[in-house]
């Protein structure tokens, strides 16, 4: 057992903890403060923003749909000949390294359309987050952020079948190929369908335990299990995330879904009052079977942090567990006592550098670290990014030397730092960075606010045995796409809407892209075909829809006129709510029914009280100042003001 010295002394040393026996943490008296009142939680999943996922958008109720499934027949597909990417990332190495295809530097400018499949989908984060997948029969399975998933035909863009849940999600969810079967998730359960007809083959509804569903509406927003699984020897792993006392992990049964084992993200007796940890994206599997995640954070307010203090524990790491058992090996701590939202959340990577075996992870802390993948001693990390001098602020709580001042300024922010997954080839690390800040109001708020209009972005090439940056090269928005290697490319999307090719070997600009909306959706390249998305519909006449790239195609993208977030035009109060309102606030009147904020229609508020919080934020609302133009804001405001209560 590890006592009050022992803890002082790793804050003030280093971050690093090797072993199980060393991680319980330290008893604190006096735990049911006001603050940690779960029903006080209700207020700060408006804005929760997992790994990968940013923007607003579409929103409506949360209500889970009977699952149904229709389908067609599969056409020929030449495409089956190409190497497939069956898996989240690629590989279980999660190295995001395509292979054997023919899109490189000097064949890029010959991508155009082949194929797009509409975005139906409406979720307080887009219609789709997800990473495509593809079979070795030439098939693409997607699931959207209402939890539907659809096979198509990678050649024509045909819809072979679609099994639909109905289930909002925020993302990143997603589906992963394996031995015929889909396996995906909704909020609520894991599923395996057969991929070749949709039939649901299991189904388990035994993983987001009934008493951490109280601490926030998450199930009602999304918020219970959001990450794409990882498939290998015969186990699925996945885990749930940002729920009250934290996430679980889990391995099942491939073939049955029964569970094998779980491991608690969270082990803390604060944290077991506070919404956090788990994992937003899926493991790297070890050539021995271990397993490595990266875990998010815990959402407590500069208030708990600074009068109770605790590294909150296993939130904001990397963990290492016996695949077959679940046993905890080894886990690194990157942000201890976390009070800024800033997850050690991205896939870990495995690769080797001079002969040693190394993961790398990093988050929005705006880091990446390379640990040896055998014992966790971190090995390097490099700073990227903008930061404003606050990287050290949960370790200097530890240690009661904290003093901050309110309102306060963050960056990396809530959607900062390295906020999608990173790519390793050829003894090199490809890091999208995002360069946003956030403001906390006051020392009780859990989450800060953010502009995502103001946002700008890097990629950054760095040496994987060394963490020395190669080049980096900046960009207009942040790039939420992640990071895709293709021969002398690495790709990425950003969040204006943009695909973007860069050339390995300088950080060049090859090839750009506009899509016909924003997006928050990565890519997957499969032989001469790159499948994105324009994932967010952030202004009026954008599109959103599935979209094939293929060289030698000659299919076009209708260029929208909307260059920012913030669009004009006539204003619907009515459509305007649902678009952006419905998924969180109760109000009769627009057919709403969202549980994570107040409820509209018992609160009665006025036009101008509408008015305020909208533009601003506040309480855990995210500001839509800079998302939505005044007259809109005034459109929604007035059209609340009249309904409320009626």
């Amino acid at each position: 057992m590890a006592g009050r010295d022992r803890f002082a002394r790793i804050a003030a040393t280093g971050l690093f903890m090797r072993t199980p026996k060393d991680a319980q943490p330290q008893k604190t008296n006096g735990v049911e403060n006001n603050f940690l009142d779960v029903r006080i939680w209700l207020l700060f999943f408006a804005l929760l923003i997992s790994a990968g996922v940013v923007g607003y958008a579409i929103a409506r109720s949360t209500k889970t749909a009977a699952p149904s499934v229709t389908t067609a027949t599969p056409a020929a597909s030449t495409a089956a000949s190409a190497v497939p990417w069956t898996l989240p990332n690629g590989d279980l190495l999660n190295t995001r390294v395509t292979q054997q295809t023919s899109i490189s530097a000097a064949t890029v400018s010959k991508l155009a359309v082949a194929w797009t499949m509409p975005l139906t989908a409406s979720s307080i984060y887009g219609t789709f987050a997800a990473n495509p997948v593809t079979s070795p029969d030439g098939t693409v399975y997607l699931q959207d952020l209402d939890s539907n998933v659809s096979a198509v035909d990678l050649q024509t863009g045909r819809v072979l079948w679609k099994r639909t849940y109905n289930s909002q999600d925020i993302g990143p969810n997603g589906v992963t190929y394996a031995g015929g079967k889909v396996y995906g998730a909704t909020a609520k359960f894991a599923f395996a369908l057969d991929a070749r007809t949709g039939k649901e083959v299991w189904r388990n509804t035994k993983l987001v335990p009934k008493l951490r569903q109280k601490g926030g509406g998450e199930l009602a927003s999304g918020f219970g299990i959001d990450i794409q699984p990882q498939v290998a020897n015969g186990m699925v792993y996945l885990s749930s995330a940002a729920l009250l006392g934290g996430g679980f992990v889990y391995a099942l049964d491939a073939a049955t879904g029964r569970t094998r084992w779980s491991f608690d993200s969270v082990i803390d007796p604060i944290g077991e009052k506070i919404i956090g940890g788990g994992a937003w994206y899926p493991p790297a599997i070890g050539p021995d079977g271990t397993v490595y995640f990266g875990f998010g954070n815990m959402y407590q307010p500069a208030s708990v942090a600074l009068s109770r203090p605790g590294r909150r524990l296993y939130t904001d790491s990397t963990v290492a567990l016996d695949g077959e058992t679940g046993k905890l090996r080894w886990y690194y701590q990157a942000v201890p006592n976390d009070l800024h939202d800033w997850d050690m959340h991205l896939p870990p990577i495995y690769a080797r550098a001079d002969g040693r075996a190394l993961i790398i992870g990093g988050g929005k802390m705006g880091y990446v670290y390379a640990m040896d993948a055998a014992t966790g001693k971190l090995v390097w990390k490099t700073k990227v990014g903008l930061h404003n001098g606050h990287d050290d602020d949960g370790t200097l709580a530890l240690q009661h030397k904290l003093e901050l001042r309110f309102p306060l300024r963050v960056e990396p922010g809530i959607v900062g730092g390295v906020e999608t997954p990173m790519a390793v080839a050829d003894g090199v690390v490809y890091v999208p960075v995002a360069n946003l800040a956030s403001e906390w109001k006051t020392r009780n708020a859990g989450l800060g606010n953010a502009n995502f209009a103001q946002g700008k972005g890097e990629m950054t090439a760095l040496d994987l045995a060394s963490g020395r940056v190669l080049w980096d090269t900046k960009l207009p928005q942040m790039p939420d796409g992640a990071a895709t290697v293709a021969n002398d490319l690495v790709f990425t999307t950003t969040f204006d809407g943009y695909v973007i090719a860069f050339k390995r070997k300088d950080g060049s600009i090859a090839w750009k892209q506009k899509l016909p909306a924003f997006t928050n959706a990565p890519i997957a390249i499969v032989g001469d075909t790159l499948i994105t998305a324009a994932s967010f519909p952030g202004g009026k006449g954008q599109t959103t829809e599935v979209i094939a790239f293929r060289l030698g195609a000659h299919g076009s993208i209708t260029p929208t006129t909307t260059t920012g977030a913030t669009t004009g035009g006539t204003a619907n109060g009515a459509t305007l709510f649902t678009q952006n309102c419905a998924s969180c606030h109760t109000l009769a009147a627009a057919h709403a029914t969202g549980s994570v904020g107040p409820n509209l229609d018992q609160l009665k508020p006025s036009k101008a009280t509408v008015a305020s919080k909208v533009t601003d934020g506040g309480g855990g609302m995210p500001a839509f100042g800079g998302r939505l133009s005044a007259a809109q804001i005034n459109a929604i405001a007035a059209y609340v003001a009249q309904s409320a209560g009626r």
